[in-house]
């Protein structure tokens, strides 16, 4: 992997704004982290609407700790989300922590028997304090699915890659460091005591 593509998948994303004229829109950003082979979601509250413009304003809440919420998944829960896209099923779970417990589940929506697409909603709940809650929530349709869906699958592949191909450099610097003293006992030569004897 060159260093550029490197770059691009640690900086790599996805982006999703859902405004509401009710103002209850959310943003969600999914990023990838080649350091530590896991993958993030961020979910934001919709600050305000304005009816003049017919536009969100999401800036509003990027300094505010209880409109936001961060997760941080591994690969399996990543494999999790993939399969829940590819068998229309539902996956869910939740992180503790010592200052809080997220819950996430990502599902089916239906609505009056037919389906719109899929549903992630989030739960912070404080962990010194089960009153203390806040939820996220947000839709993705059907052709969204698909870019979140690929996106997954390109985190897991050059996570792979990435071991593999480091696999492989340490392989080869074993193999040289190897090769390299096996040459250096061949050229080496210790001067010895010589008897008479020991040619005739």
């Amino acid at each position: 992997m060159t260093q550029e593509e490197k770059d691009v998948y640690n900086n790599n994303m996805i982006q999703f704004y859902k405004p509401t004229k009710s103002g209850n829109g959310s943003s969600c950003t999914f990023s990838s982290n080649g350091k530590d082979k896991s993958m993030y979601t961020s979910l934001m509250k919709q600050f305000s609407w304005d009816n003049s413009t017919g536009r969100a304003n999401f800036k509003g809440n990027q300094n505010n700790p209880d409109a936001k919420v961060n997760v941080k998944f591994s690969m399996t829960e990543i494999a999790g989300f993939i399969n829940a896209i590819e068998k229309n099923s539902e996956f869910k779970g939740y992180h503790s922590s010592e200052r809080q417990i997220i819950r996430f589940d990502f599902a089916p929506y239906v609505k009056d028997g037919h389906q719109k697409g899929f549903t992630y909603r989030l739960q912070r709940e404080a962990k010194d304090d089960s009153t203390n809650k806040v939820s996220f929530l947000i839709g993705f349709k059907p052709e969204e699915l698909v870019l979140i869906r690929e996106f997954l699958l390109f985190v897991l592949r050059v996570v792979f890659e990435t071991d593999q191909r480091s696999q492989q450099e340490n392989f080869q610097q074993k193999e040289n460091f190897h090769q390299k003293n096996v040459k250096n006992e061949e050229n080496s030569f210790e001067e010895s005591e010589l008897n008479d004897d020991d040619i005739w």
